[in-house]
């Protein structure tokens, strides 16, 4: 029990350091209280204080005959494989556990307006991390959001990495469940900064959302799509996964090959443009800009954004008024950011720079 809480823990520093830390923050933010993908990640406190017993109790509550998902995947005639069913899994008892709530497809969240987070980070790069909610996989949007995805990381790369104002681009149109997200993630040379790039998506989405993309470049999309579909099924534990889940948007409740293909195929230019222009506006979007440094605060970014969130406007307000004179305060304009700054001013516990 103490070996798999050091595990955790250490897997908790890693998230913490990587890309993964500004997803959980991500999902906290984006699904609203009670969403099934809102407020995923683990508590360390909790970790600490679970007890044996009530790993033991979980595990024969939830890890049940009755909740089993059997998936086999590979060279081999049904009638052959039968008898080792049987053998294997026949002995298991049920335990009388209710069958667990159905899974549906959650209303889609809408933005209000855009939300902007700025942060520091210890990593050796700066970032850019634009997110969308989106339909989730399987649904009839999913597929032309896959093609813009395709298009934009194209031409974000050949625009910003071929230059080297990019180190790297990720466009990605998500594989979720209940509900999705559309993101973007551009990586730049430390205290390059995140404006140029995040100038350059803005470009490209206002010149998709207009203009759409011409037939022959659909046709680049579905071919390149349809060969990585082939391509990720030729493993059989992908094979025996995807046939395993639960995808309620997908005709069925179950993944398909072959539908699956035939979606992709149906997709229609003014599809594609129809999806940009439905899901990725550009002020109903949440956009997280990483600032790289090596002397980073040791808290998560979702630590202290958890800290941060329930600050009122009564409370920035009684800290102006006592701490903050209004000849330390010059406005910072930088494209959309603005910052108000303050010179370090004493605060009790210590001295601090106050922004807005």
């Amino acid at each position: 029990m103490n070996a798999q809480r050091r595990v955790l823990d250490r897997e908790r520093d890693v998230r913490t350091y990587g890309r993964a830390e500004v997803w959980d923050l991500v999902d906290e933010i984006l699904y609203p209280e009670g969403h099934p993908y809102s407020r995923a990640t683990e508590v360390a406190s909790d970790v600490h204080a679970a007890r044996l017993r009530d790993v033991r109790w979980f595990f024969q509550r939830y890890y049940a005959p009755d909740r089993l998902t059997l998936s086999i995947s590979g060279g081999f005639g049904p009638a052959e494989v039968r008898p080792w069913i049987e053998r294997y899994f026949g002995p298991l008892r049920r335990g009388g556990l209710a069958a667990p709530p159905a899974w549906t497809v959650q209303p889609e969240v809408d933005l209000e307006g855009e939300r902007r987070v700025l942060a520091e980070a210890s990593r050796s790069t700066d970032a850019l991390y634009v997110i969308w909610p989106t339909p989730p996989w399987g649904s009839s949007a999913d597929a032309a959001l896959d093609f813009v995805s395709s298009h934009l990381e194209r031409r974000l790369t050949e625009r910003l990495v071929r230059d080297g104002d990019a180190l790297s681009v990720d466009v990605s149109q998500g594989a979720a469940a209940l509900a999705n997200r559309f993101s973007v993630w551009i990586t730049v040379p430390r205290r390059s900064g995140t404006l140029e790039p995040l100038q350059a998506l803005d470009e490209e989405l206002r010149a998709l959302r207009r203009d759409g993309v011409d037939d022959d470049a659909l046709r680049g999309l579905r071919r390149r799509w349809r060969h990585g579909e082939l391509r990720s099924m030729d493993a059989s534990l992908t094979r025996a996964q995807r046939h395993a889940y639960v995808l309620p948007a997908f005709p069925g409740g179950r993944y398909d090959l072959r539908s699956n293909l035939e979606r992709y195929g149906a997709v229609t230019a003014p599809e594609v443009r129809e999806a940009a222009v439905r899901y990725l506006h550009l002020r109903r979007r949440l956009v997280v800009s990483l600032s790289g440094r090596s002397d980073a605060p040791p808290e998560s970014i979702l630590q202290t954004y958890r800290r941060v969130e329930h600050v009122t406007p009564a409370d920035v307000a009684e800290v102006g008024r006592r701490w903050v004179r209004p000849e330390h305060a010059p406005m910072v304009v930088v494209g959309d950011w603005r910052w108000l700054i303050s010179h370090p001013v004493r605060v009790p516990g210590g001295v601090a720079f106050i922004t807005h």
